[in-house]
């Protein structure tokens, strides 16, 4: 197995987004768990970048997501740039259109709950950031979409693992795999093993292993949870394996358009099986 590259706050890292065309971050804050808040930013990605330009550079987004790609090393640590302190004040938002509300979320997740009226007047005094936990193909395929939208990349420019929009097509882009990941993660902190936790979530999430779809996507979680802490453990690999052989089958066959895209996030979490 790779060895794992310990990021920390201010690690400003690579990401390629389609031939020719390369993005830069930066890691705010890194979490155990594979999780870090990440500043992307605003720049040309048609051409190269210093350390000293990219000091200089403007915050397209802030989004907490995966750093797996960065602690692998396929999105490359290029060099350091200290996080100001203005950043600690960074707020996200989510809507619930259903209900009528907005909730407004600072760094450490504290929660406070504003109506939309209320919303639109705070929009207007500070920018807020889309609230949630994305996938590392969902960082790379949303980066390249808010840099088309910026007039910075071309319209008609396919990104390297892209899809129209917004899609989903990391195993914890999905709301089941990233409860099963909290609460694995609850686990840990409590003391268990990998493999506690790993019957623990088992035994929590057993109504979902009544569907098989649901089925695939714990299995999927935890093989990916499990490759990121030494290794896929042999007990589960039967059952991971026929998660993959039926997740590649569901989705060659509801979505062809995103089949290449999702097997190239399966054939990853394949390398890790013993």
């Amino acid at each position: 197995m790779a060895k794992r590259i310990k990021i920390k706050p201010g690690d400003v890292y690579q990401i390629g987004l389609a031939p020719g065309y390369v993005g830069y971050g930066r890691v705010l804050e890194a979490r155990k768990g594979y999780e870090a808040l990440h500043e992307l930013y605003k720049l040309d990605p048609a051409k190269p970048h210093s350390l000293e330009q990219l000091r200089e550079a403007e915050p397209l987004t802030f989004l907490w997501g995966s750093s797996a790609m960065i602690v692998t090393g396929e999105w490359p640590i290029v060099g350091h740039l200290p996080v100001p302190q203005a950043y600690a004040k960074i707020r996200f938002c989510r809507v619930d259109d259903i209900f009528g509300y907005a909730t407004i979320y600072d760094r450490d997740g504290n929660a406070t709950h504003i109506s939309l009226p209320e919303l639109e007047t705070l929009r207007q005094q500070e920018t807020l950031y889309e609230y949630g936990s994305f996938g590392y193909e969902a960082i790379r395929s949303y980066y390249a979409h808010l840099l088309k939208q910026s007039g910075l990349m071309p319209e008609d420019l396919p990104a390297r693992d892209e899809t129209p929009g917004f899609v989903p097509v990391d195993i914890f882009d999905f709301d089941l795999a990233e409860d099963v990941r909290k609460d694995f993660e609850v686990r840990l902190k409590r003391g268990k093993s990998v493999e506690e936790a790993t019957r623990l979530v088992l035994r929590k999430y057993k109504f979902a292993l009544e569907d098989e779809d649901d089925t695939a996507t714990v299995y999927l979680a935890l093989a990916a949870l499990q490759a990121e802490r030494g290794g896929i453990r042999s007990d589960i690999k039967p059952m991971v394996e026929a998660a993959i052989e039926h997740d590649l089958a569901r989705w060659e066959n509801e979505a062809p358009e995103r089949y290449e895209y999702r097997k190239a996030v399966l054939r990853r979490l394949q390398e890790h099986l013993p």
